[in-house]
């Protein structure tokens, strides 16, 4: 019975987990509300496994293409989501973590990047 109970279990954790993994990219920028930070785009493609961002932009700041991807472990290992962010465009290139807390704040980290101060 407790076997029964375990692999049962074991198969919904990771029927959840791939769901998640699976997830359009498109919804969850739409479900983190991105827009209300200022940030636009205009194609989201992929999963928030892996995906990207077209035609970025800050506020007026054209960004250009955003690469994502999802980093699962640190949830456990910080309490936060991370997601690998690499970018090219008018404004530069570069790449670096993007952290995203509970409380909905986010952080950027080992960030590095040639950047265009005449953009």
């Amino acid at each position: 019975m407790l076997r029964r109970v375990s692999g049962s279990l074991l198969f919904l954790v990771t029927l959840i987990a791939a769901l998640i993994a699976m997830t359009p990219l498109e919804f969850a920028i739409k479900l983190a509300n991105v827009a209300s930070a200022g940030v636009t785009y205009d194609r989201a493609v992929g999963t928030i496994w892996r995906g990207s961002l077209t035609d970025v932009a800050v506020g007026r700041q054209r960004i250009g293409q955003v690469d994502l991807r999802f980093r699962p472990g640190e949830i456990l290992s910080r309490g936060s989501a991370t997601l690998e962010v690499a970018f090219a465009g008018e404004v530069g290139v570069g790449k670096g973590r993007l952290r995203v807390f509970p409380s909905r704040r986010a952080a950027i980290e080992d960030l590095l990047a040639d950047i265009n101060l005449q953009a």
